[in-house]
């Protein structure tokens, strides 16, 4: 709970129960409270509290995250065996209890810490690592207690819009906990603007005052912002590869020129000016790029025997070669491929970006284009959910847009699993395997009903499945005959909302995300695997096909 949470390494009295919602950002479902009591003291001495936070939380329907000190996990070697006792009291399952550390307190004995948690972790209990980046932590730390759930500091969630490393510091955490297999989420997340651009990160949970606060009653549904809201155009297209929409405009730089009749003394100046400059463009006298002067091979024939002799006071145009020239709406990824074509003498050698009229708008170094290549592989990386390997976030918002604007149209089919039916009978891990099960059926189905269809992950029990307009129906009736099953071979219900979208949707992104949302109400309202359809320019919801719960079906079966 960021800085209202208290790492309880006491006993104490008084105080009020407080529940925060752990949300899922992008579906408002909510899988966990973090539980603390507000307003108690705690006078030093002993290791009840936990104790008595798991007896506080024993109607609580949902899993639950309670703080818990490692100095007193350190003194007393024998509280993971009370506090399974405590679970077994309360009639709740361990593996629905994580249990936080936060970080700046595990630094003394972490050999001893990491024992401590493996005890924990054989009752079934989670490890959660709590105020990341906060403190002067240490990523060993992490490591070495392998933690299942790992939680971003307040200060570095709210400094996101403000600088620069507090992005880089979300990002590598998501690299990080999708290491270690870790669930990452985010603590003092107090407005929609920060939902966004942790989603756009890859956070795909997160807490604070926009859900609610601790002295708030417990709520399985929490509200989120759009998830294909009108944010910002996207740009122009450039294909379909990890650069997709970016151009050479974003990494133009201003380009170095002289006349071409400069003299060789005139270049050398210019090169002494700047010992990062690699190119002098050549400018003529109709203000035509002429050619350009490539350091490397100027300042070796300037500097060779008799350089000076034969070349200060004459034209540089005989050093200069033909330029490699490039649009400033080249895309980036067209760019890297001219580069690794060129011959090997040449391939470090500046693009000189030119208009129609090839007057030089400026140049662009090959080090950008490969700091941009690493960043694209990284952007590429941080998109894919690590639990199911699909794209998510950000990416899956793009692909929207784009898709919607193609010629045909598209069909947009939001799906989701009842996850929660899973977690509430059997925990978190059987979940997250019923997610991963789900994410192979998609895929066979998706690659088998059409080429052109495309499959996102957006939430922890939410996908995204793109398809021609034709092969909608198709494409999902062979869903239902092949639904996810759990763990016991039960097929799981599914709630399917499909939006047949025309071309002209294409201007519209938050009207697809308000039928999208109205869709998977009227499916929710059916109950059992439920799946309705309609178009976006008509009104009304038709209902496909819909059938009863399967578990309550299977419980009045049994009772029968």
């Amino acid at each position: 709970m960021g800085e209202s949470t208290q790492y309880f390494d006491a006993p104490f009295s008084g105080g009020t129960i407080g529940y925060q919602p752990v949300a899922d950002l992008f579906s408002g479902r909510v899988p966990a409270h973090e539980v603390s009591l507000i307003g108690s003291a705690y006078p030093p001495g002993a290791e009840q509290a936990a104790l008595r936070l798991l007896d506080l939380a024993a109607g609580l329907p949902t899993a639950v995250h309670l703080p818990l000190h490692p100095d007193a996990l350190l003194r007393d070697a024998g509280l993971p065996d009370r506090l399974a006792e405590r679970c077994a009291a309360t009639r709740r399952a361990p593996d629905t209890v994580t249990l936080l550390l936060a970080e700046q307190h595990c630094m003394t004995d972490v050999v001893s810490l990491r024992r401590r948690c493996a005890a924990l972790r054989r009752h079934g209990f989670s490890i959660g690592i709590d105020d990341v980046g906060a403190f002067h932590g240490s990523l060993s730390v992490l490591a070495a207690i392998h933690p299942q759930v790992i939680k971003v500091h307040r200060t570095v969630v709210s400094a996101l819009g403000e600088y620069p490393e507090a992005s880089a510091v979300v990002e590598a955490s998501v690299l990080f906990a999708r290491k270690l297999g870790a669930t990452l989420m985010a603590t003092g997340v107090d407005t929609a603007a920060s939902v966004s651009t942790l989603r756009s990160i890859g956070v795909g949970y997160g807490q604070g005052s926009y859900f609610g606060d601790p002295e708030s009653h417990w709520s399985d549904v929490v509200g989120v912002p759009p998830l294909l809201a009108d944010e910002q155009p996207v740009a122009a297209e450039a294909g379909s590869d990890a650069f997709e929409g970016q151009t050479l405009r974003e990494l133009l730089r201003r380009a170095m020129s002289a006349s071409v009749d400069a003299s060789g003394d005139e270049i050398r100046e210019v090169f002494g000016l700047d010992e990062d400059l690699l190119t002098v463009v050549l400018i003529d006298d109709a203000g035509q790029i002429a050619g350009v002067i490539p350091r490397g091979t100027f300042m070796l024939a300037a500097s060779g025997p008799f350089g000076h002799a034969l070349h200060a006071r004459r034209s540089v145009l005989q050093h200069a070669v033909k330029p490699r020239l490039v649009a400033p709406d080249t895309p980036v990824a067209e760019a890297i491929r001219l580069v690794t074509s060129r011959s090997r003498s040449r391939v470090y050698d500046d693009l000189v970006v030119a208009d129609h009229d090839g007057r030089c708008v400026g140049i662009v170094r090959v080090a950008d284009l490969l700091t941009a290549s690493q960043r694209n592989q990284v952007d590429a990386a941080i998109s894919l959910d690590p639990l199911t390997e699909l794209p998510s976030g950000k990416v899956v918002d793009e692909t929207v847009r784009r898709r919607v604007r193609e010629p045909g149209g598209v069909a947009i089919s939001w799906i989701e699993i009842d996850r929660q039916s899973v977690i509430e009978a059997e925990g978190f891990l059987a979940g997250n395997a019923l997610v991963v099960e789900a994410a192979a059926v998609l895929r066979r189905v998706a690659s088998s009903t059409g080429r052109g269809n495309w499959l996102g992950h957006f939430g922890a029990g939410a996908f995204v499945l793109l398809t021609d307009r034709a092969t909608a129906d198709r494409t999902i009736r062979s869903l239902l005959d092949y639904r996810p099953e759990d763990r016991y071979g039960r097929p799981v219900d599914l709630t399917v909302g499909t939006l047949d979208c025309p071309p002209s949707a294409a201007g519209d992104p938050s009207g697809l995300s308000v039928r999208l949302a109205e869709l998977m109400r009227h499916g929710h309202q059916l109950g059992g695997t439920a799946w309705v359809a309609a178009t976006y320019e008509a009104p009304g919801v038709r209902v496909q096909y819909a059938s009863r719960p399967v578990l309550s079906a299977s419980a009045e079966r049994h009772q029968a």
